[in-house]
């Protein structure tokens, strides 16, 4: 029966999760459902039901305003990694005050319009020394050295080219939310999207929050 769902649907989410879970999702979905078309927009910005150009939406916390069925989707973690060689040709870091001789990789602060992601404030006075929108940039940028980067887990923990720091110290939890629109609601191939986010997001739940040990 699911071959038989047909329709496009627009999915907007931040860049870490459209890569890491909803592209794995939304590919298998073509491949047992081929009726349903999918548009993936990452964006990290607050939503609103008035912007119009969606169907589902995941957010970092939840939407803003009304007129959106919005969800707990999955939590998350975000820590600090570096590149061994970065580590190996500065400063020891062994204790969270160690961390004001490094500088972050992280988000844009003058840019940053997701209150939840505005956690350079809260590790001790560190400055952003390579800031990106992109959270794939910042993987990539803390790989090379560029700094002790505040990277979502799902995506850079097991990487060989990262290592873990302070993880047990420093570990911030936030939460995906998904919200569909008023108009879209009730309609069978964004039911199948919003399905198999929710079973991806479920089966990855380790990966989301690795464990610190």
């Amino acid at each position: 029966a699911s071959s038989e769902v047909r329709g496009t649907v627009r999915l907007v989410a931040p860049e870490a999760f459209a890569y890491a879970i909803a592209t794995p999702a939304l590919a298998e979905l073509r491949r047992t459902s081929p009726g349903v078309a999918v548009e993936l927009v990452t964006s990290t910005r607050p939503l609103s039901a008035r912007g119009a150009g969606f169907d589902l939406a995941v957010s970092v916390g939840p939407p803003a305003g009304s007129g959106m069925q919005s969800e707990a989707l999955a939590a998350y973690a975000l820590r600090l990694y570096a590149a061994p060689d970065y580590l190996a040709t500065h400063p020891p870091i062994e204790r969270v005050d160690d961390l004001l001789l490094h500088e972050l990789v992280f988000y844009v602060d003058a840019l940053l319009t997701v209150r939840e992601l505005d956690l350079a404030p809260l590790l001790g006075g560190m400055r952003v020394g390579f800031g990106s929108t992109s959270a794939l940039a910042q993987v990539e940028a803390t790989r090379r050295g560029a700094g002790v980067g505040l990277l979502h887990s799902f995506i850079a923990e097991g990487d060989p080219a990262l290592v873990p720091v302070l993880p047990s110290e420093v570990d911030f939890r936030l939460q995906f939310a998904l919200s569909t629109r008023r108009e879209s609601r009730g309609i069978a191939a964004v039911a199948a999207v919003r399905e198999a986010l929710i079973a991806q997001s479920h089966a990855r739940r380790d990966q989301l929050i690795p464990p610190t040990g």
